[in-house]
C-alpha cells in the first residue's frame, strides 16, 4: 500500500526500510491506500507500483544496495519460516539461495526496482533519513511535525556472508539499480 501525504506518495520496494519510512509518515499525517492487485512475483499490495496507484504528486521511493537487499530479503524469508507464497521462499542456506536467483531469475531486484521506475526521487537505504527528509522538502509536504525514531529498524536475524565472488557476481547481475551507487 502506497502511503499518501498531501503533496507526495511513498512508494515501499521490499527491504529497502520502507516499513521504517511508513512509520514515521504516518506521524506526520500519512495514510496507507488499499489497492488491488499484487506486485510481480507475488509480493504483497505493500508493494503496490506507480503504474498500479497512479497520481500526479510528488512520488518517492527508496533502493538499497544490491548485496545488502539479497542478505535482508534471505533474512527476512528464513526468519518468517519461508511462509509467504512467493518466489522468493526457496529454502536454501543463504549463498546457495542466491545462487539460485542469479541462475533462475538474473537481476530480480533489478526488475523489481524498474516497476517503480517513473518515482521523482529514488533514495537510498543507506542513507533512509537524510533522503527521507529530502525527499519531503522535495514534495513541499510539511515535516514540522516528524520524528525520527532510530529504534523501529527491521532487525532480522540470521548470517548472510557474502564472498567476493559472488559480491560481484550480484552486482552485475543487479546492474541497474547499481547506477544508482555509480553517482
Amino acid at each position: 500500500m502506497p502511503t499518501v501525504l498531501p503533496k507526495s506518495v511513498f512508494y515501499h520496494i521490499p527491504k529497502t526500510g520502507g516499513t521504517w519510512v511508513t512509520e514515521v509518515l504516518k506521524g506526520i499525517g500519512g495514510e496507507r491506500v488499499q489497492v488491488e492487485g499484487t506486485h510481480p512475483y507475488n509480493i504483497t499490495k505493500e508493494h503496490a507500483t506507480p503504474l498500479v496507484y497512479r497520481t500526479q504528486k510528488f512520488k518517492f521511493a527508496f533502493v538499497r544496495h544490491p548485496v545488502s537487499w539479497y542478505q535482508s530479503m534471505w533474512k527476512f524469508r528464513a526468519n518468517n519460516k519461508w511462509q509467504y507464497e512467493s518466489v522468493f521462499d526457496v529454502k536454501l542456506p543463504f549463498t546457495e539461495w542466491v545462487r539460485h536467483f542469479l541462475k533462475q531469475h538474473p537481476g530480480i531486484y533489478s526488475e523489481i526496482v524498474r516497476e517503480f521506475e517513473g518515482v521523482d526521487f529514488m533514495g537510498r537505504q543507506e542513507n533512509l533519513i537524510a533522503d527521507l527528509l529530502k525527499a519531503l522538502e522535495m514534495s513541499g509536504d510539511d515535516t514540522s511535525g516528524i520524528e525520527i525514531d532510530r529504534g523501529l529498524a527491521n532487525k532480522s536475524k540470521g548470517t548472510a556472508r557474502v564472498s567476493k565472488k559472488l559480491r560481484n557476481e550480484i552486482m552485475e547481475a543487479e546492474s541497474y539499480v547499481m547506477r544508482y551507487y555509480e553517482s
